[in-house]
């Protein structure tokens, strides 16, 4: 896409309001003219934002990518692992503060007005329900812990097995 386009079409009245801008952004990113944009995108959307909104503390590209660990169905059956650098790239513009480049260790922060934007005041296609951002994000927190715990305790019994091998038959 051609950026000056991009700037072109963001172009807004000089009242707008932030919703507007918010709104625009959107349907830059979601190109509504192509009208390629899926369900599973829109609901990738509604994921991520929704983990970021209800995070307790700012995530990191990484930690929310870990934490989520999204995946898309591909045509042929199997599934293939959200970009979650692509996405905060495309929506960097309210998703990250500053200039520097975004990579896995970038924390991403959104404005109050963003939060409100996207649980109150967006296209029904894009809002965020809070109840059930948060729901997922509990899940996700509980398949992290289980996840680290099974590393943990295969761990635990692979060191104990070794020390039972190093032991006397007779003392076992």
């Amino acid at each position: 896409m051609n950026p000056h386009g991009i700037i072109d079409r963001l172009r807004l009245p000089d009242k707008a309001d932030i919703n507007v801008l918010y709104q625009q952004i959107l349907r830059v990113t979601y190109d509504e003219e192509e009208d390629d944009t899926t369900e599973w995108d829109l609901e990738t959307f509604r994921r991520i934002i929704g983990a970021i909104l209800v995070a307790r503390k700012p995530l990191s590209v990484g930690e929310l990518d870990d934490l989520l660990d999204l995946c898309y169905p591909a045509s042929d059956g199997s599934s293939n692992r959200v970009d979650m650098l692509n996405f905060v790239n495309l929506l960097r513009t309210v998703l990250v503060s500053g200039m520097d480049t975004v990579d896995k260790t970038t924390v991403i922060r959104l404005h109050k007005s963003f939060f409100e934007f996207a649980t109150e005041n967006c296209d029904m296609r894009f809002r965020v329900d809070l109840t059930v951002a948060n729901a997922e994000m509990t899940l996700c927190c509980l398949k992290h812990i289980a996840k680290s715990y099974a590393v943990v305790a295969s761990t635990q019994f692979a060191s104990s097995s070794a020390d039972l091998r190093d032991l006397p038959h007779s003392a076992r």
